[in-house]
């Protein structure tokens, strides 16, 4: 419903404990009757259903629901032209004559799983204002029906929106030695996001891949329960998961010393990164003017290791400094011709 301004309506109408509520092929809208309906006892009459029912708020997106409460609406999906039949958890005697045998002929109970979001690989995704929305990774399709993977048509405009753009809520990969490509789409979010794995149900390499507003590529490694965050707008977005064990990373921040030291001409910075930042690596002379820039960009986490060329340079010490995030570090090194 839609009203031009901000108003109070009334509206007034008999209980109702038990309903048959008419449905179409395909998504539907449905609302719930005067008490709580346990999703597992609703009944379907000539159709079966093919989604879990899905509410939606603003704070958390599209969320499958064991309960329909009063008031609020819910998506089902269903195969065809039939009827739901709802009844309260708790029925009044005479309000069960309301249920006409017609009604009660031929219905059977719809039965979907509201559970598997815990038994999942989930990746959690947050914007600036709080709201939350929730992809699923299967590593075997038979834990959750290709059917009930299916989300609900996306919410109006203008409400924040995370999905796979197959539209399903559980993608699922089961070739370990493989790489997988997960594009996804995200609507009228406020950035910066922060990307999350949590639940990871089997040792796997997941990143996030997109472009950003400058139409860079950029790639930033997700590690289960480690929060990774996205500054600005991301396009041509994908969730990629490799097969095998993820690599060990880094626990803090680290800048190694040189090696060799002395050196003439070509010596090794190494550094560890935790998580993927944005690095610096330079080198400067006594006087403290800049000689050579070795890293200036984004690098994942992981172990790292820089070549300095010194064959240009003079004889003398030199000192390397880094910056990856708010982790600063310098050290010295000493170049003998």
């Amino acid at each position: 419903m839609k009203f031009g301004s901000t108003d109070t309506m009334l509206f007034s109408g008999a209980s109702s404990f038990i309903e048959s509520v008419s449905v179409t092929n395909n998504w539907n809208m449905i609302g719930s009757i005067t008490s709580e309906v346990n999703t597992e006892s609703i009944t379907t009459d000539g159709i079966s259903v093919q989604s879990s029912y899905f509410g939606f708020s603003n704070s958390t997106g599209y969320t499958s629901a064991t309960t329909l409460e009063p008031g609020k609406a819910y998506w089902v999906k269903t195969s065809g032209n039939g009827r739901l039949i709802l009844t309260a958890a708790s029925v009044p005697a005479f309000e069960k004559t309301r249920l006409s045998s017609d009604e009660k002929k031929g219905a059977t109970i719809s039965i979907t799983s509201n559970t598997f979001e815990n038994e999942l690989t989930t990746i959690v995704v947050r914007d600036a204002g709080g709201r939350e929305r929730r992809l699923f990774i299967s590593t075997n399709d038979v834990e959750r029906g290709a059917t009930l993977n299916e989300l609900p048509p996306p919410p109006p405009a203008g409400l924040f929106d995370v999905r796979f753009t197959s539209q399903k809520l559980v993608e699922s990969f089961n070739d370990e030695s493989a790489a997988w490509d997960y594009p996804i789409v995200v609507n009228n979010a406020r950035y910066p996001l922060t990307v999350q794995v949590i639940n990871a149900r089997e040792k796997r390499s997941y990143s996030l891949r997109y472009s950003d507003e400058k139409n860079t590529k950029r790639k930033i490694g997700l590690t289960e329960g480690k929060v990774a965050t996205v500054e600005s707008e991301m396009m041509n977005i994908a969730l990629v998961i490799s097969g095998g064990v993820v690599e060990q990373l880094p626990t803090e921040f680290q800048l190694q010393q040189n090696y060799p030291n002395p050196f003439n001409p070509l010596t090794i910075i190494s550094y560890d990164l935790p998580v993927s930042s944005y690095v610096t690596l330079k080198v400067y002379d006594l006087l403290g003017r800049e000689v050579a820039t070795l890293v200036d960009g984004i690098q994942y986490a992981g172990f790292k290791r820089q070549e300095w060329d010194a064959t240009n340079y003079p004889s003398g010490m030199y000192f390397y400094k880094l910056e990856a995030g708010n982790f600063s570090q310098t050290k010295r090194l000493v170049l003998v011709k």
